[in-house]
């Protein structure tokens, strides 16, 4: 079976696709499974559930080591520098810490996976899991320990397809590409357009998304979901405020013509002037962006060394196979070009941008933010606010900093905004316990949430208590595992309910794929859908869950062992988290009767008069 002597203490790391091994007198890991087979498996994801904080500070440790990286007398920003006080090494992927484009989970079972070997005596170490670079990563921490360490045999395709995806040519050469698109689509040849911004007014920058239909009201009327009730109480208070918007093809918008036509429509409002920020590029912009871009391009065969620093502080884990695409992205690719791009637009806006009252912005941590907060500093404008429009995660990094950063919170302020609005207690309780500080919150109403508070909740009558709603997740890959849960608990326990299945709309599923007794697909919205229903089976990451818990339904989330728990109620009392079928059916079938749980109403701060919001743009 294997090359190591029986004697010795083996450990078998595996996934849900390894082989079957004699595993008789020796340990498992199993790395994405809460699956400990009573005691006796090592669960990585368990393990992590149970030293979160710890495991979440290594990680921001990571990312504060990495931006100390030096080289030839200069630190990583300074090799990276695009104005006087700024560097484009601010914008990377690194320092963005989203989730949905950096491997934050698998650095995590990383870390995970060195602490249980510096917990455990092992002798031998064998690797059979999926993911190539998770297992290279494993396979320096045994090498550093002194184990003796075994993989199975490569799949040369997916190693391939990994190499090609990451490799630093092919990532340049898409670079390259997208300043080809944007050439040829965004670039404005002509005179740009002047746009007469209102001065001393508010202004905000958000996406072009979430817009709602607005009864008995004209098209000139601009109302977002994500500002909701905004834009009326500065009309019926006749202040000023210029929205800068940025556009991506989604809700129903599909091209730039289509949302300049949408904006010229909203311009109609004298109290507002709005604008989109990532098009109609000058050449002039776009040519001192591709000058920059292919300097640094070049700059990056110089300090390619790089890839020997990206150690934590123990320096005993090289992550560059998890980190390298970040890395590449940071100097080349598609990201530097983009970034360079928003950068350069930005400084042309804010250089024509008489002074403003104060500035919000949805924070998402998103690297434009970066250059915003620079340049709006540069100019001297006043109050900058970031506001926390969705739900706070554990697991998302974008929301929490480094103890050191935080400690010197106001020697920080060309990356950092003035004040944070906090939009929940739970919100507000993550950011405090964080390190954030106190007097760095400010406490706002949800707007993005305000219309799940504005009717009282009148539940349809007689429904149905084997009436299941499942809501699946904007990943298809999630939302497949989960179905699967679901198919194996309908097999095993043959219960006798009908399951709602509510797919995310980027992730359609056919119901034919799974052997599910009673099942439905439904298109409904959620508020009407909630109303009838009495439980909610949630995937990890899906915001329905919140709504599920605001509309007082019992809320049950799943939880597969791939993923880290993101769920935003991760910490939250009365939601239960299954992790299997037996404990999906013990909660199902408690003795206690089902009660609606009303403790959802003040997950948000949720006035509806806006008192907060209201006192601070001064009203």
């Amino acid at each position: 079976m294997n090359s190591f002597n029986k004697k010795n203490k083996i450990l078998y790391v595996l996934d849900i696709n390894s082989n079957v091994y004699d595993y008789k007198d020796n340990e498992i890991c199993l790395i994405d499974s809460y699956d400990d087979g009573g005691g006796e498996i090592i669960s990585l994801p368990s393990y992590i559930e149970d030293n979160d904080r710890k495991l979440r500070y290594q990680y921001l440790d990571l990312i504060q080591q990495i931006n100390s990286i030096s080289f030839f007398g200069k630190n990583i920003n300074e090799h990276l520098n695009i104005d006087k006080d700024f560097s484009l090494w601010q914008m990377s992927p690194i320092n963005e810490r989203n989730l949905y484009i950096q491997p934050i989970s698998l650095i995590i079972k990383a870390f995970a996976f060195r602490e249980i070997l510096l917990s455990k005596s092992f002798d031998s170490v064998h690797i059979d899991i999926s993911d190539y670079p998770l297992a290279q990563i494993f396979e320096t921490i045994c090498k550093e320990k002194g184990m003796r360490i075994e993989f199975k045999k490569k799949n040369y395709f997916l190693w391939l397809k990994e190499y090609i995806n990451n490799n630093f040519l092919s990532i340049t050469f898409r670079g390259l590409i997208y300043f080809i698109k944007v050439l040829l689509k965004q670039t404005n040849y002509k005179q740009k357009q002047v746009i007469n911004s209102h001065k001393n007014a508010l202004l905000f920058f958000s996406p072009l998304t979430h817009l709602k239909e607005i009864k008995g009201k004209g098209s000139s009327e601009f109302n977002s979901e994500l500002w909701d009730g905004i834009p009326d109480i500065i009309i019926k208070n006749k202040m000023k405020a210029n929205w800068v918007h940025t556009f991506s093809p989604s809700g129903g918008i599909n091209s730039e013509k289509q949302a300049y036509k949408l904006l010229n429509d909203f311009n109609l409002n004298n109290n507002f002037t709005h604008f989109l920020m990532g098009t109609g590029l000058s050449f002039r912009i776009v040519l001192k962006a591709f000058r920059k871009w292919l300097k640094f391009t070049f700059y990056y065969m110089k300090v390619k060394s790089i890839k020997g620093k990206i150690f934590n502080k123990q320096s005993d884990i090289n992550f560059w196979p998890l980190l390298q695409n970040n890395i590449y992205q940071s100097f080349t690719g598609y990201r530097a070009a983009y970034n360079l791009l928003i950068f350069y637009n930005l400084e042309e806006l804010f250089s024509e941008l008489p002074e403003q009252e104060s500035c919000f912005y949805l924070y998402e941590n998103q690297s434009w933010e970066k250059a915003l907060i620079y340049y709006y500093r540069k100019y001297s404008h006043r109050n900058l606010y970031a506001v926390i429009h969705s739900t706070v995660r554990f697991w998302d990094m974008r929301h929490f900093y480094h103890p050191e950063m935080l400690n010197n919170y106001e020697e920080n302020l060309l990356y950092l905004p003035d004040y944070f609005l906090v939009n929940g207690n739970s919100a507000k309780k993550l950011y405090i316990d964080s390190g954030m500080p106190v007097n760095k919150l400010i406490e706002s109403e949800a707007l993005r949430y305000r219309n799940l508070y504005s009717d009282e909740i009148v539940r349809k009558k007689g429904i149905p208590k084997n009436e299941i709603i499942l809501f699946l997740d904007y990943s298809i890959k999630f939302s497949i595992n989960m179905m699967k849960f679901i198919e194996k608990y309908d097999q095993d326990f043959k219960r006798d309910f009908h399951y709602l299945v509510k797919p995310h709309i980027n992730a359609p599923i056919n119901l034919n794929d799974f052997k599910i007794k009673n099942a439905s697909l439904i298109t409904d919205n959620i508020k009407p859908l909630l109303k009838r229903s009495h439980t909610a089976i949630c995937s990890n990451m899906t915001s329905a869950q919140i709504d599920a818990l605001i509309m007082g339904v019992n809320v049950i989330v799943f939880l597969d062992g791939k993923e880290l728990n993101l769920s935003p109620l991760k910490e939250h009392e009365g939601v239960n988290f299954v992790k299997n079928s037996k404990e999906l059916d013990k909660i199902l079938f408690s003795k206690k009767s089902i009660k609606y749980n009303h403790g959802g109403k003040n997950f948000f701060f949720n006035d509806l008069e806006l008192a907060r919001w209201k006192k601070l743009i001064k009203i």
